[in-house]
């Protein structure tokens, strides 16, 4: 059984989900920020003021590397472990990786009384929220599957995981297209092309979000035309990575 990896940036719920979805599907959870500090027995904020981040980094990658290799697992990753390669390798040996992302506003909301983030240690949070994000961004796009939890109660981001985790472990299940979750489950695991590309105008913005990705990194052409990107921050970024892709081939 292939773990399910929840990766993004801080705030956007992913300790939280993990706990919930783990408790649903009778697996164990890990949690590998808590883990650090287990092993540790430091905080993480501690790890980096006195060890520095780069120390931070080289645990992160031996325990990402420890349970990735094992399975049936649900798994927490912290907010900058995909920026190294090899984590994203040790990762998807047995895993697959669900990234989630709220707005920037809704994680500066949910983090403001939150004095434990290292990395947000800024006058102006909100800017440094969004360059955090902006900078990762591009290998959270090497996730498998895009869930946006930003106005989302627990139980409806925990059913979208659950449709997920059917479809992945049960094989075809009954799906009805009504139904939000169903339809980013089946974009989640959907290869064809034609099929994905029905789902850039969903009202859903996950679900347009992980068509247009999955068809960007499959090298087909995808414009502004396609989608309605709106004010969605994360469809314009990727709008920009596309951009950028064909600049370096013209």
């Amino acid at each position: 059984m292939r773990n399910i990896v929840l990766c993004g940036f801080m705030g956007t719920g992913k300790t939280q989900l993990g706990k919930a979805l783990a408790q649903r599907l009778g697996l164990p959870f890990v949690d590998i920020d808590g883990e650090i500090e287990r092993t540790t027995g430091m905080k993480i904020a501690d790890i980096f003021e006195k060890m520095g981040e780069p120390f931070f980094r080289d645990l992160e990658e031996k325990l990402l590397r420890e349970y990735g290799s094992k399975s049936g697992q649900i798994i927490s990753v912290g907010g900058g472990a995909l920026q190294r390669e090899s984590n994203i390798t040790s990762l998807r040996q047995n895993g697959f990786l669900v990234c989630l992302f709220a707005k920037p506003q809704v994680i500066l909301r949910r983090l403001r009384d939150d004095d434990t983030r290292p990395l947000l240690k800024s006058e102006d949070k909100l800017e440094r929220i969004e360059s955090l994000l902006r900078l990762r961004f591009t290998n959270y796009l090497k996730a498998d599957a895009f869930l946006d939890t930003s106005y989302k109660t627990i139980a409806l981001c925990l059913d979208y995981l659950s449709s997920l985790t059917s479809l992945l472990y049960e094989g075809k299940i009954p799906l009805d297209f009504q139904k939000a979750p169903h339809r980013w489950a089946f974009c989640a695991l959907e290869q064809n092309h034609e099929k994905l590309f029905q789902f850039l105008s969903d009202p859903d913005v996950s679900v347009r979000f992980t068509s247009a990705v999955k068809l960007w990194k499959s090298r087909i052409p995808i414009e502004t035309k396609h989608f309605k990107t709106g004010r969605n921050i994360f469809l314009k970024w990727l709008l920009e990575e596309v951009e950028k892709i064909g600049d370096s081939s013209s």
